[in-house]
């Protein structure tokens, strides 16, 4: 018997160890991204790492992604007016910018950082959501780029901050809602759209 319990203890250990060794993912999801996109994502507790593959056709002629896209926001639009939860209101030409004529600027993207080989890193301290952005840029290959992001100074638990990573081919939306290392890593169709 007392065999049997230094064994199960030890059994026990060795797990315990084990567990410690492999770095265990909370979460890993395979998607497609409004742009057609395939999105291979990994969370952990503190870092959420991203590759993002674009596809060979670009999305201006890719029309089954764009018919794909369509139905996907008509979709949206008819559950948030069914729904009694709306946080937002659903504006239309008419109600959105009543009050301010110049609000019809606020859609467009605010400039954040330009990333290249020769300026491969960049902060910024200005969102809406958190009031430091870290960004840093690497070339891994003819066709892939790596861009890490370390986000700090949460201004709000419930805030979150859009931000577009484009280049002149390719564009990829992003939804931020956690603190700290966001890795992705863009593998480019050819060497030409790198």
């Amino acid at each position: 018997m007392k065999f049997f319990t230094h064994a199960l203890i030890g059994a026990l250990a060795g797990v315990s160890f084990a567990e410690q060794m492999i770095d265990l993912k909370q979460e890993t999801k395979v998607y497609k991204s409004h742009f057609g996109a395939l999105v291979e994502e990994s969370t952990w507790d503190d870092i959420t790492r991203k590759n993002i593959t674009f596809p060979s056709q670009k999305f201006m002629k890719d029309y089954a992604q764009q018919a794909e896209h369509l139905n996907f926001m008509t979709e949206l639009i008819k559950k948030r007016k069914s729904s009694n939860e709306i946080v937002e209101p659903i504006y239309t030409c008419s109600t959105e910018h009543a009050a301010d004529p110049m609000m019809g600027f606020a859609m467009d993207p605010v400039y954040v950082a330009d990333l290249t080989p020769t300026a491969p890193t960049s902060s910024y301290a200005y969102g809406n959501c958190f009031s430091e952005m870290d960004f840093s840029f690497e070339i891994t290959s003819p066709t892939t780029f790596d861009v890490t992001m370390v986000l700090g100074g949460k201004r709000s638990p419930a805030c979150h901050e859009f931000l577009l990573f484009a280049n002149t081919e390719l564009w990829h939306l992003e939804v931020f809602y956690r603190a700290g290392t966001h890795h992705f890593t863009f593998e480019m169709p050819s060497l030409a759209e790198q």
